[in-house]
């Protein structure tokens, strides 16, 4: 069944949201049952520009950036100045936090849907123009570096969903192969999809399914020629025992081997930790997978062949997705 965005935006801006954002998966699930729908993860603390209001509350416009070129379209911040001093006029800021839904498709690791809803808050955060400090040009004005905050922010329009961007991921990892294709004269892998096919090879990707631990974070660019990149990093759901590694170099074989089945007992999925530890990166990390493949070579068996092989072909050829 192909997914109709306008019903899932139509879905999700219909939704109140709660504690949970309960009501938001069941309305999804209930109305695309061809569909599991779960909330992989939650990232937060972010805001944006919102718009202009009066000391009232009452709305101006809800995009300051749009706003400013309609009142000053010579881009003259003292004209718009002389406008509106002493109106009390008062920028917004949007409060926000993305909610990574997710829905498995098949067994492959880029067979999936996934969901970005952005839950919002608006609030007024600072006075227009600042009298005692007055803004030196349009760019000043609509974000200043250190702006005058108010000590209390009041409500302008209380949390609402906003669906930003509906995936398909298989798509997606067609469309980053194409784009690879284009850029490189070698013939290689991209990062992330040799991340998803050893996924897939793997214990990991043969216990849980990728979206079970893993979104995509993907952001439109442009390159310098102007042409349209899409960039598209994994983010871990969960967390790894990152001190237990560092301690991990000092173990001999067989505590390192405990070590190993603690981190798969954690997650609950075997070789889960390889990908998180090569998608950060670090040191501690790296150590581990040396020592883990000196183990082997030394007659260790503590991982499965599969497994072996791609803890040694990284080693080969190391990348980060």
């Amino acid at each position: 069944m192909l997914l109709d965005n306008e019903q899932i935006k139509k879905l999700t801006q219909s939704c109140l949201p709660d504690q949970g954002h309960h009501a938001l998966l069941e309305n999804l699930n209930s109305k695309i049952p061809d569909y599991h729908f779960q909330l992989a993860l939650t990232r937060g603390g972010w805001h944006r520009l919102g718009g202009v209001v009066t000391s009232t509350g009452e709305r101006v416009c809800r995009d300051i950036i749009e706003w400013v070129k309609e009142v000053a379209p010579g881009g003259d911040v003292d004209e718009l100045i002389s406008k509106f001093i002493g109106q009390d006029l008062q920028v917004t800021t949007i409060q926000g936090s993305t909610l990574y839904i997710v829905a498995a498709t098949g067994n492959n690791a880029d067979q999936f849907v996934q969901i970005e809803v952005e839950r919002l808050r608006e609030q007024t955060d600072r006075p227009l123009i600042d009298e005692d400090r007055l803004p030196e040009d349009l760019e000043e004005l609509i974000d200043p570096i250190d702006p005058l905050r108010f000590k209390e922010h009041r409500l302008i329009q209380p949390a609402w969903y906003s669906c930003r961007r509906i995936l398909d991921v298989t798509d997606l990892t067609s469309q980053i192969k194409q784009q690879h294709a284009r850029r490189t004269t070698r013939k290689s892998i991209h990062p992330l999809l040799r991340f998803m096919d050893e996924w897939d090879s793997s214990s990991a990707g043969q216990t849980r399914h990728f979206s079970d631990h893993w979104v995509l974070a993907v952001r439109d660019l442009d390159d310098q020629h102007g042409d349209h990149l899409l960039s598209v990093k994994p983010v871990s759901v969960g967390t790894l025992n990152w001190p237990a590694l560092e301690a991990a170099k000092q173990f001999d074989g067989e505590h390192r081997a405990k070590l190993i089945h603690a981190l798969d007992h954690d997650s609950k999925t075997p070789f889960a930790w390889f990908f998180q530890i090569i998608k950060n990166s670090s040191t501690a990390g790296q150590d581990l997978l040396a020592a883990v493949s000196a183990d082997l070579h030394r007659g260790y068996d503590y991982l499965p062949l599969k497994d072996a092989r791609i803890v040694n072909d990284w080693l080969m050829s190391p990348y980060r997705p």
